[in-house]
């Protein structure tokens, strides 16, 4: 009879191992799906900031070209493009290439805003269709941070002034209009 009992013992604390076993096994897992909920989160939200730094900075920078008054980077635009410095944008054509034509606007932001923002960089070109009047500006804007990134390529098309008849072209005509925004 306590041979019977002895067996009976050993069963019964296989059974409670077993079912520790199945616990440890379910909480584990529910560790695991907790992290990666908690990663996707993370990931997401610092997408949506990405997204966010990146159409706020390509907003601030079309206020800039797109003003009325004479503002520091359409100045730049119309001294480059107007002074023949800066070659136009043309997929093939030797001395237009995307090396040739590609311009790196700059940013200062310091380490808080960096780590805060991203890191923001824009890459402008404009293309030439014909004469001046068939100017078209593209300004993409990029943030990136943490392995996720985000970009707003803007379309700019330069358009006289109705009333400005056959003049030369100068700063305070150089008037720039959104034609495409792609988000």
């Amino acid at each position: 009879m306590k041979q019977k009992q002895k067996k009976q013992d050993g069963s019964a604390l296989i059974m409670v191992v077993c079912l520790l076993c199945v616990f440890a096994a379910l909480s584990l897992s529910m560790t695991v799906m907790a992290y990666q909920t908690l990663s996707q989160s993370q990931q997401s939200a610092t997408k949506e900031q990405c997204r966010i730094s990146a159409i706020t900075y390509s907003q601030v920078l079309e206020q800039e070209i797109t003003s009325e008054k004479t503002t520091e980077i359409k100045t730049y635009l119309y001294n480059e493009i107007h002074g023949n410095t800066w070659p136009y944008y043309s997929q093939g054509k030797s001395g237009h290439e995307k090396e040739d034509a590609y311009r790196h606007l700059t940013t200062h932001l310091d380490s808080l805003a960096t780590t805060k923002f991203g890191d923001m960089s824009s890459v402008m070109y404009w293309e030439m269709d014909g004469d001046y009047g068939e100017i078209v500006l593209v300004m993409i804007v990029a943030s990136e941070q943490h392995n996720q990134k985000y970009s707003v390529t803007t379309r700019y098309e330069l358009k006289k002034p109705e009333d400005a008849g056959d003049e030369e072209w100068n700063l305070d005509t150089w008037k720039w209009v959104v034609t495409w925004q792609g988000l």
